[in-house]
């Protein structure tokens, strides 16, 4: 501390503040160079009538603790004013500083006298009021959460030290700090009551506190208690401010704004100004960090309720309340018509702008959700109207944990009201605040009741309300023809009742719908018509989201240019309504359609904005499909870390929003990224957990195609049987749902092809020939070729050529029949090998005689010098080397020409050994020197020395 400083620690009774000072002060007297005239201490009981100190007595007890005895102690306040401060400065000039203390000062007059008036003595002063007395000011606040469990557990391990109660009931630790507002003289009391009975359970005390009735009560222990040391400040405050702080409790929620306080106290805004910064000097409220903003500290609002049900005279509280949700519902309600569209200055009777009313809305959001729910209880009719009228606020804000509790609150208000028709509304509201968290089903079974209720009660307007909204969830659940069928019921239904001109929200949702089932010309035309009526009614943010809807729809119809073009106009009706929302929707087409029209720099521009604004709004699941749609954009610009770490943040936000059809998505995205960086680890993580998502919603054939993904992720890090096991259960699961020949057939190939890696080659035959199967029932012959080559080569590794051959030549029939001619050659190249292999030669040699004729038509000279090296083999078999020279020089120059330099070696290998049989000695010595010089130059040592040993055959047989 600083020399001739004073300074005041103030805050709410029981904060700490003695408790505080006195620390100071046993430090300063542990440390001799500070004080060593040492420290003056008086508590002056300024909040006790009966018991304060006044100046006058507190001064003689200072002079008489300096040594001045009672006959030189001046009778008048300032002359003993005078004598103590000559007093402590004469202690400071003979190096003998002291620090005073004056601890629950309540009034400036009560404190100033006691005050150093020298510069060198040190004052500390203790209050529950801000006071200014030239010094610096200290408010102490109440402690955190942690700091509240710690100092319980200080408390009871100091009484006792084998006491373990709070480390092993941390939980109900928590909570006691929780219901003790963590102020530190309620802790203390809670501490001593622990302390008074070890056996006793911290649940238990958790219960007694719990009744918000007789909290105070139970705060209370000998002559320490929270009620009284509240009744010392309360009894202070003059008529209007102790009306105010009763009325206070009133008001629901954690903070409330000098308007509100003016409305329960039935006063001018001024007043209630004045009113409140008076009862916050006393530290029984707590300005809030905005100006016009209020808080009550949990302990202080049960004793003001107290002192209101105690003092309510002629109903005041009652007539405060009818005040406060009357006020609370108008400007509910003025705010409300703001956010339908743009408004002229005297729409509204409270309002002068849209910014005005949501800025209203947002600051006291959180007193009007719980209004709801205070007036459950006494006005549920008022918890129904509050509920529909915020609908739209916390919707278009994203208060999405607000609006999902008004919800709940409205329908157990209409169940108090028996009023069906509100009911039915309510099921709405709470069928759309469960979609928005994600809860799907739930938000499906209130909408279903919803729609029966109102065919029930022959409500056609409110039966396509619920058809809308059943649409709306069959969407979020992926089952597109379902929500096009409930849309379009939806509006013939205002058809029917004359009401069309009314339904641009349901044609808005029908065209969403559309673009997301790829009928994207319809959605223009869906969407086009919503912007319309939108305008008709004069619902500028309805038309702002139809026009950017529209953008969608507009690119995926192949119409970018015009997309850009709406987006914009979108933007301009969003920054005129100042709708972030709107705004968002907009950016994230218009980045849409610049990823297809370029430049790629500018769609990331708008794409990241549009991500970041729906962050802005608490909106993770918008937010994930515009990362999304930037991590794909990022792929295509070969950017793999940031499309990979873009597509990581989608993920979280899907993740956070609930929706589990987009985070399955935006995790297949993640894991096609990862597994084309080669990072397979995490590439099989990420398309487990869509495996894990798919199989909770019970879609057998979304859950089969997670599993063959997660296969293909095992494939390629080299984990065969995970990869088998994976497909065989994707096969089962096709199987089972008895129209997927063709999903069934790949599984059941690519299981095959497994399992004879795996060394099981009859399983491979009997899934592939089931493949095969699946494939002809589906009448797709290409794939049906690709299976029975596949199961000619399992049949092959049996020894059981003839049936490999006859696979192999029902596979060269598939791919004729399909025009796959590129593949009806490799498949006749396969077919000779295999009757090479059963010793056919003439047919092996017809086969690859049509092979290489195919190859030659189609221009692969590699493919048809192969096949030549092939024909030439089954030439010399049949004992033709006359056939067999040519044919494999001409085989040669293919695969000279194709850079093919292994089956070039090959080739001349083979033309060498037959040119030596043939006695063509200087020949084949030629041929056979080419043939080692390719092998050396490939490293092929085992060729090499088979070359050179035909080779020295040669040479000798020249000799010869």
């Amino acid at each position: 501390m600083e020399q001739s400083s004073v300074a005041v620690v103030t805050g709410l009774a029981g904060v700490g503040k003695t408790e505080l000072v006195l620390q100071v002060a046993r430090q300063a007297m542990g440390n001799s160079g500070w004080f060593p005239g040492g420290v003056l201490f008086i508590d002056i009981f300024g909040y006790d009538e009966d018991r304060t100190v006044p100046p006058e007595r507190a001064l003689e007890e200072f002079l008489r603790a300096l040594g001045v005895t009672g006959e030189q102690i001046p009778s008048g306040l300032q002359a003993r004013t005078r004598l103590f401060r000559s007093l402590l400065a004469t202690y400071s000039e003979r190096g003998e500083r002291l620090l005073v203390i004056v601890d629950n000062a309540a009034s400036e007059e009560q404190v100033r006298p006691l005050l150093p008036g020298d510069s060198a003595t040190a004052a500390l002063i203790t209050s529950r009021n801000t006071l200014h007395v030239g010094g610096y000011l200290r408010e102490l606040e109440v402690l955190e959460a942690k700091e509240s469990v710690d100092m319980l557990h200080g408390i009871l391990r100091q009484a006792r030290t084998t006491d373990t109660r709070i480390d092993e009931q941390l939980t109900d630790a928590e909570r006691i700090a929780e219901l003790c507002g963590n102020l530190p003289l309620a802790l203390h009391i809670c501490a001593a009551l622990l302390a008074d009975s070890p056996a006793r359970p911290l649940s238990s005390l958790v219960r007694a506190l719990t009744d918000v009735h007789r909290r105070l009560d139970g705060l209370q222990r000998e002559e320490r208690s929270v009620r009284a040391a509240f009744e010392l400040s309360y009894r202070r405050l003059t008529k209007h401010q102790a009306l105010l702080f009763r009325l206070l409790a009133l008001v629901p929620g954690n903070g409330l704004s000098t308007e509100t306080a003016a409305v329960v106290a039935d006063t001018s805004f001024l007043d209630a100004e004045n009113l409140l910064q008076q009862l916050a000097r006393a530290h029984l409220i707590d300005a809030g960090m905005a100006w016009g903003r209020w808080r009550m500290h949990d302990l202080l609002r049960l004793y003001a309720s107290e002192r209101d049900r105690a003092h309510d005279a002629g109903n005041e509280s009652g007539a405060a309340l009818e005040r406060l949700y009357q006020h609370f519902m108008t400007r509910v309600r003025d705010a409300d018509t703001w956010l339908r569209s743009v408004r002229t200055e005297d729409s509204s009777s409270s309002f002068r702008s849209r910014e005005e009313a949501v800025s209203w809305l947002k600051d006291e959001r959180e007193g009007l959700v719980a209004a709801c729910g205070a007036a459950l209880e006494v006005a549920p009719e008022i918890t129904c109207w509050l509920a529909h009228r915020l609908t739209r606020f916390l919707d278009h804000y994203r208060y999405l944990d607000d609006w999902n509790a008004v919800a709940d609150l409205a329908v157990a208000a209409a169940l108090r009201l028996e009023d069906l028709s509100e009911a039915t509304h309510a099921l709405q509201i709470h069928g759309l605040a469960m979609r928005e968290v994600g809860q799907l089903e739930r938000a499906q079974e209130a909408h279903e009741l919803a729609l029966k209720l109102y065919r029930e009660t022959r409500d056609r307007f409110g039966e396509s309300v619920a058809l809308d909204s059943l649409g709306l969830v069959h969407r979020h659940l992926g089952r597109l023809d379902d929500a096009i069928k409930a849309h379009t019921q939806a509006l013939r239904i205002r058809s029917e009742i004359g009401q069309v001109e009314k339904a641009p929200a349901i044609r808005s949702n029908l065209g969403n719908t559309l673009c997301q089932a790829g009928r994207a010309p319809e959605a223009v035309e869906a969407l086009s018509a919503a912007f319309d009526g939108f305008n008709v009614l004069g619902d500028v943010r309805g038309a702002a989201m139809a026009q950017a809807n529209l953008g969608r729809a507009l690119v995926e119809s192949g119409r970018e240019e015009e997309a850009i073009t709406v987006c914009r106009a979108s933007l301009r009706l969003a920054d005129e309504l100042g709708d972030t929302h709107v705004k968002a929707l907009a950016l994230c087409n218009r980045g849409r359609a610049l990823v297809r029209t370029g430049p790629a720099n500018e769609a990331a521009d708008e794409l990241t904005q549009a991500a970041e604004l729906y962050f802005s709004l608490n909106d993770d699941f918008l937010a994930s499909g515009a990362l999304l749609e930037l991590g794909s954009l990022y792929l295509r610009i070969d950017r793999p870390t940031e499309a990979i770490e873009t597509l990581y943040r989608a993920a979280d936000a899907a993740r956070g929003s609930g929706r589990q059809i987009a985070l399955e998505k935006t995790l297949i995205a993640l894991s096609d990224a990862l597994k084309s960086a080669e990072r397979f680890e995490e590439a099989i993580r990420a398309a487990f957990e869509a495996y894990e998502l798919r199989h909770t919603y019970s879609d057998p054939e979304a859950k089969a195609r997670a599993i063959s993904r997660l296969g293909a992720l095992f494939i390629a890090t080299d984990q065969v049987e995970c990869g088998a096991a994976a497909y065989a259960d994707a096969a089962d699961v096709f199987h089972s749902l008895g129209n997927q020949p063709v999903s069934e057939g790949i599984a059941r190939q690519t299981l095959g092809w497994l399992l004879t890696r795996l060394g099981a080659p009859e399983d491979s035959v009997k899934a592939q020939t089931r493949a095969a199967e699946l494939f002809r029932e589906a009448d797709d012959r290409t794939r049906e070729g690709n299976a029975l080559r596949d199961l000619a080569e399992s049949l092959a590794l049996l020894d059981r050529l003839e049936g490999a051959v006859e696979a192999c030549a029902r596979a060269v029939d598939a791919f004729h029949t399909a025009g796959e001619h590129l593949s009806e050659g490799e498949a006749l190249q396969n077919l000779g090998g295999f009757l090479a292999a059963d010793e056919h030669w003439t047919q092996s040699a017809e086969a690859t005689e049509r092979a290489a004729s195919i190859f030659r038509a189609l221009d692969e000279p590699r493919l048809e010098g192969r096949t030549l090296h092939n024909l030439g083999v089954a030439q010399l078999a049949l004992n033709q080397p006359s056939l067999a020279i040519p044919t494999y020089r001409q085989a040669v120059d293919l695969l000279r020409a194709a850079e093919d330099r292994l089956s070039e070696g090959h080739a001349l290998l083979n033309l060498g050994a037959a040119q030596l049989g043939s006695d063509m000695y200087a020949p084949a010595a030629e041929t056979l020197s080419q043939a080692i010089d390719i092998f050396q130059a490939l490293d092929e040592s085992t060729l090499e020395d088979q070359a050179r040993s035909v080779l020295a055959a040669a040479r000798k047989a020249a000799r010869t």
